[in-house]
């Protein structure tokens, strides 16, 4: 049992440094227009290109259904559609729900269907890591985001965020499920994007 709470201890230790660095807005290109005044800004996700852990997606996804396929017939294919639609079902919407909590004093929504938005955000996720939860030992997982905000009908981004290891993980250690700590990595997007809004975008 001595041995177990050890373990727990060095490694609750060294995910520390990956939890507090992270969180930190950037604008890397471009320059962000105001909001003030603005009731809604539509909002698109996409995936294309993103590395996960050490490797491309492609290469990880097609490593990942073989290893599960291994272990059970099908189980690649079924993993595979959870980690793609879980995108849709798991992590948009809350980072949709967290950024709206921060900004909605100030009478702005973002939405992923609007007609009425003069902006939009493009929220692109560059890397994921994964993580793990062993029980005695976990990590958790992560994601970077670069975010371009153009006018709605364009491509040109105006100005570009960029936010890096956004941590996922449940504060009651229950996150044993992959999809469970990436969800609350974009959770934790959504809501620190939302407070950047608020404090530099939206006025007083």
């Amino acid at each position: 049992m001595k041995t177990i709470k050890l373990i727990i201890a060095f490694s609750l230790i060294a995910l520390m440094p990956n939890i507090s660095s992270a969180q930190k807005v950037k604008v890397i290109d471009g320059k962000i227009p105001s909001f003030k005044g603005e009731r809604s800004v539509l909002v698109e996700f996409a995936y294309e290109d993103m590395t996960v852990g050490k490797k491309d997606e492609v290469d990880y996804v097609a490593e990942k259904i073989k290893e599960k396929n291994e272990e059970e017939a099908s189980s690649g294919e079924a993993w595979h559609k959870r980690w793609v639609g879980d995108r849709t079902e798991r992590f948009e919407g809350k980072f949709l729900e967290l950024f709206n909590k921060q900004v909605k004093e100030k009478g702005l929504k973002a939405s992923a269907s609007t007609d009425k938005a003069k902006y939009r955000m493009l929220v692109r996720t560059t890397h994921t890591e994964p993580g793990f939860n062993v029980g005695v030992m976990k990590r958790p997982a992560h994601i970077n985001i670069e975010v371009d905000i153009t006018e709605v009908g364009s491509d040109e981004a105006l100005g570009t965020f960029s936010i890096k290891k956004i941590p996922g993980t449940d504060g009651m250690g229950f996150d044993f499920d992959v999809g469970k700590r990436l969800q609350e990595a974009y959770a934790k997007g959504g809501k620190t994007l939302g407070k950047h809004f608020k404090k530099k975008l939206l006025g007083n």
